[in-house]
Order: C-alpha cells, then structure tokens, then sequence
C-alpha cells in the first residue's frame, strides 16, 4: 500500500468552468525516498511546515504544478477523466525524480467518499 508524506489540496483552475472545482488531494511520496540533494533543491522540508500559499512559492510547489501539466497534457481524455472522478478521490505522484516528464501520476478514485461527510444537521446535532 502507498503511504504519502505529504498531501496538498490542487486546484485544476485550468478547467473551471468546463469543470466545476471538487476536492482533489494531491499525495506526494515520502522524503526518505529521495536523494538530500533533491530534497534540498526542492525545499521539501519547508513544505511540511508552511501552509497555505506560503507553499506556492517552494519548489516542490513548481515541481508538481510542471509534473501535472506534463501528465495532463499526455492522457488522451484528461478532461473526461477529471469530470468522472467522484469528489474526495485523489491523485498520486507516485515518484519524483529529477526529469519532470518521468514523474509517475495517477488518479485514485474515491467513490462514497462524500457518504462519509456528515450533513449540516447531523454537525448541528453534534
């Protein structure tokens, strides 16, 4: 089973509004499974004590935006694809390397997921 370090929220605001925006988490794999001088180039400590748009600017941030718009652009039905997967469901990188274009992306669909989410009134209830 792939057990993520780091998980970002992405927002694909390069389909909207062909396609409503929906939670998307994005996994990155664990640091451990790169080189130190990767790690330090792309800043991947800081990434896991800032939040927000902090974030944008670090270069694992860049890494992921230019290794989504690489595998994007390659699948065939991207726009399809997106539009099928059930909110909450995610997309893995799966490796990251030095090459942008040998990175490895896959969708992880999630269906129910949204069944999981409690309603206002049941919250209310709580």
């Amino acid at each position: 089973m792939y057990l993520p370090d780091s998980q970002f929220v992405a927002l694909l605001i390069f389909m909207h509004p062909d396609i409503p925006l929906r939670r998307i988490d994005l996994f990155i794999p664990c640091r451990s499974k790169h080189s130190v001088a990767l790690r330090r180039t792309l800043k991947l400590s800081a990434a896991f004590n800032l939040s927000g748009c902090h974030v944008n600017g670090l270069g694992i941030a860049k890494y992921v935006l230019r290794s989504l718009e690489s595998w994007s652009a390659a699948q065939p039905c991207f726009r399809q694809i997106f539009r099928a997967m059930p909110f909450g469901s995610k997309i893995v990188i799966e490796n990251i390397n030095c090459k942008v274009h040998d990175t490895r992306v896959r969708f992880v669909p999630s269906p129910g997921f949204d069944k999981q989410l409690l309603s206002v009134e049941r919250r209310q209830q709580m």
